[in-house]
């Protein structure tokens, strides 16, 4: 014999016996995987420092830091609005790709793992959590994180800030994808550089300010909706002329073989749009590739 579920609720319907975990968290990943995001940034900057990732307490901090710079601050950045609303922001799609269709079976499993209902809780609890989870994953990965936590939580406050304003804080952005997750991948090795702290702090202070101007020239065109272009060109010339600097002649060539496709789908006229979404996973093979070769 079969019973027919009825839910559980007291007078009036006011209150419901709830089951099951204490805590919800809605996990969606982007369609976009293959860009410059804070996971990759960490990852780059651990690669760029010279982390040895050959052993498991190695891969585990670095886990733990990824988590904490693109989910955990993700969380804490949902308080930021999505465009500044003021001059029209460009909707970088993806190029088309077979495993991208919305009939291919990867594009099934991410709506899968995507899917999923919000817990009807008031806004300051998710951004609570966050930061408590901000805290908890900083203790854990050393006082270097910690603080550099704490930039990115008040960096957090003064975009929203920004945004209500009305301004379009494009660096502040790019700072939160790259600039402090670079530097969160590379404090993992800090304690091991103590003797070369100069050339170190200067290896990847370069490259990461070199990135992190391209990822602001990426929301300058964005929020211009692919009408300002010249910031993305100046960041591509800085990673170059970066690179001279360091003196790092296999790191030129790749990274300029990588950006000349972006290069070329820009100055194309008319198709600025079009070219933002193609030089996407461009730009995140060239940091990928130039931190390996620069470490």
């Amino acid at each position: 014999m079969s019973e027919q579920m009825q839910p559980l609720s007291g007078a009036g319907g006011q209150g419901v016996a709830e089951t099951g975990p204490l805590v919800h968290l809605h996990f969606a990943p982007s369609r976009m995987l293959w860009r410059i995001g804070p996971a990759w940034a960490v990852v780059a900057g651990a690669v760029a420092a010279g982390a040895s990732l050959g052993n498991a307490a190695s891969l585990l901090r670095l886990a733990t830091a990824v988590i904490l710079a693109d989910l955990v601050w993700g969380i804490l950045r949902r308080m930021i609005p999505d465009s500044p609303g003021v001059e029209g922001t460009a909707s970088l799609r993806p190029p088309s790709l077979p495993y991208g269709r919305s009939d291919a079976p990867l594009a099934r499993v991410m709506q899968m793992v995507a899917s999923g209902q919000h817990a009807s809780t008031a806004p300051w609890l998710g951004w609570l959590g966050g930061l408590a989870l901000t805290v908890v994953l900083s203790l854990l990965l050393g006082a270097p994180a910690l603080l550099i936590s704490a930039a990115a939580v008040g960096l957090i406050f003064l975009t929203r800030a920004l945004f209500r304003r009305g301004c379009c804080p494009s660096f502040c952005l790019a700072l939160l994808d790259v600039g402090l997750p670079w530097v969160l991948g590379a404090a993992l090795v800090w304690p091991h550089v103590a003797g070369e702290t100069p050339v170190w702090v200067l290896q990847m202070g370069m490259a990461a300010v070199s990135f992190t101007v391209l990822q602001w020239g990426l929301y300058r065109a964005r929020f211009s909706a692919g009408r300002r272009l010249v910031a993305l060109y100046f960041g591509q010339v800085m990673l170059l002329g970066a690179l001279v600097l360091l003196q790092q002649p296999w790191a030129v060539a790749v990274a300029a073989l990588l950006l000349a496709p972006p290069t070329w789908w820009l100055a194309r006229r008319g198709e600025a749009e079009v070219g933002l979404a193609r030089a996407l996973p461009w730009w995140w093979a060239s940091m990928l590739a130039v931190a390996a070769i620069v470490r």
